[in-house]
């Protein structure tokens, strides 16, 4: 019989603690990156370049969700029923039918941002690009294998 003080039961206990804290601290992250950059990227550029910036954004992010093909939603519990020997390979496919979405919806964007920015191409063409590429991210994956480090890492920071 194992005393309630023992470690490892503690340990297993607190567990899913340290993981929502761990993917908490990457919504924290960009929280409050965006609370901070907010107001100065809005006083540098002034109030039209500051709309061109939020355009950009709310097209991009439109057009994300679109390649992103549901993964967000549906890949965490996929991914954690599955056993860890076909993960990968369900994530290569994943992102193959990305790709091939973000290749198709980055012209369309890019078109769709031109006519909306008044014909500038070059912020329209890295506006799509840069704005439609989180769909591709593995956030989805690393909540599915309850690994809050990698998303942290290799999620949340670059985005940051």
């Amino acid at each position: 019989m194992s005393s309630p003080a023992n470690p490892s039961r503690l340990r297993r206990a607190l567990m899913p603690l340290k993981r929502m804290g761990g993917f908490s601290a990457s919504i924290l992250l960009s929280s409050v990156i965006g609370v901070f950059t907010i107001p100065i990227l809005v006083g540098a550029l002034g109030p039209d370049r500051w709309a061109s910036v939020g355009v950009l954004q709310t097209t991009g992010q439109l057009a994300a969700v679109f390649v992103a093909f549901g993964w967000g939603a549906t890949g965490p519990s996929i991914v954690a029923s599955i056993s860890p020997a076909e993960r990968v390979a369900f994530y290569r496919a994943s992102f193959r039918i990305r790709a091939i979405l973000y290749l198709a919806t980055v012209p369309v964007v890019t078109v769709l941002l031109t006519l909306l920015l008044r014909g500038d191409l070059t912020l329209a063409v890295l506006g799509a690009l840069a704005y439609v590429l989180p769909a591709l991210g593995a956030g989805w994956y690393f909540t599915g294998i309850a690994r809050p480090g990698a998303f942290f890492v290799l999620e949340a920071l670059p985005s940051a």
